[in-house]
C-alpha cells in the first residue's frame, strides 16, 4: 500500500497543487492543507518502503502459496535480523538506522525474550528437517 502511494505521488502532488481550483469552504481547504505531504514526508515514505521490503518478501513467502509450512519463519526471522537489521551502511540515512534499531529491538523482544514464542518458532523450523530428508530419497 505504501509502495502504491509512492508510485502515484506525482498525481497526489498535482492534485494538492490544484486544490485552489476546487470549490471548497475555507475549513475544507484548511483540512486539505493539513493532509498535504511535504518533501520530508515523501522521503520518509521512500525509506519505509526500503525498510519494509524484506518483511514483505518474508510474509509473502510464508503465506503458504510458495512454501507449505510456517517452519520457514525461523529462517526468515534470523535472516532479516542478521543480514538486514543488524547491518548499518555508512551511507544509510539516520532515519533508516533508527528504524532498523527499533525493528531489531522489537524482533528481539518478541522472538527471544518470550520463551514460548522462541520455542514455537524453533520447533516449527526443526519440524521441517525430517520432512526435507524424506524428500531426498
Amino acid at each position: 500500500m505504501i509502495k502504491i502511494l509512492y508510485i502515484y505521488r506525482f498525481i497526489i502532488i498535482e492534485l494538492f497543487q490544484k486544490k485552489t481550483n476546487i470549490d471548497l469552504t475555507k475549513k475544507q481547504h484548511q483540512q486539505l492543507n493539513s493532509l498535504e505531504f511535504t518533501s520530508d514526508c515523501w522521503h520518509i515514505v521512500k525509506l519505509l518502503i526500503k525498510i519494509l521490503k524484506p518483511f514483505y518478501a518474508a510474509t509473502k513467502a510464508m503465506s503458504g502459496c510458495d512454501y507449505p509450512s510456517i517452519g520457514i519463519s525461523f529462517y526468515f526471522i534470523r535472516r532479516i535480523e542478521k543480514e538486514f537489521l543488524s547491518v548499518i551502511h555508512p551511507n544509510d540515512d539516520v532515519l533508516v538506522i533508527n528504524m532498523k534499531k527499533c525493528l531489531l529491538n522489537k524482533m528481539h523482544h518478541y522472538n527471544e525474550k518470550d520463551p514460548l514464542q522462541a520455542k514455537t518458532i524453533t520447533v516449527s523450523y526443526l519440524q521441517q528437517w525430517p520432512y526435507s530428508k524424506i524428500l531426498e530419497f
